[in-house]
């Protein structure tokens, strides 16, 4: 199944935005599941930011490529418009320019890579996330251990 650019940029900005909605939100939550403030809370918190970043920083990764991805849509010519992207990421030093082009089945590969990336790392904010809501000591169970 091979997607176009334009479907492709669609769907990469729809994860950096589930990305970006879902880990502010459990962030700005979780501080207020636990009545007290024990070092079990402190270990969780620190592992649930530490996650809630690198999903944002991919959640950012996502919409750099989107927005590559929407430019190489623009262009009428596939092969120019990968080697203008190339040119791009080269100038502004994320990536160094390569002899060979990569072609953009490959570029889709990566993307969808670090999509799935990404959906494991918000996973394991979720799990910590209830790791902080379902373990005693929360409001949930009365603040009792």
């Amino acid at each position: 199944m091979t997607s176009s650019p334009l479907e492709i940029a669609g769907h990469l900005r729809r994860n950096a935005l589930w990305g970006g909605i879902l880990v502010p939100a459990l962030l700005a939550v979780a501080p207020f599941l636990r009545e007290t403030h024990d070092l079990l809370f402190f270990i969780l918190w620190t592992a649930l930011l530490v996650c809630g970043l690198l999903a944002l920083v991919t959640s950012a990764h996502l919409l750099l490529d989107a927005a590559l991805f929407k430019l190489i849509a623009a262009t009428p010519d596939e092969r120019k418009a990968l080697e203008e992207v190339d040119t791009v990421l080269s100038r502004a030093g994320l990536r160094a320019l390569a002899e060979t082009t990569r072609s953009l089945p490959e570029r889709i590969a990566g993307s969808l890579r670090l999509v799935n990336r990404q959906r494991l790392v918000l996973c394991v904010c979720v799990v910590l996330f209830l790791a902080l809501a379902l373990l005693p000591g929360t409001i949930l169970h009365g603040g009792r251990f």
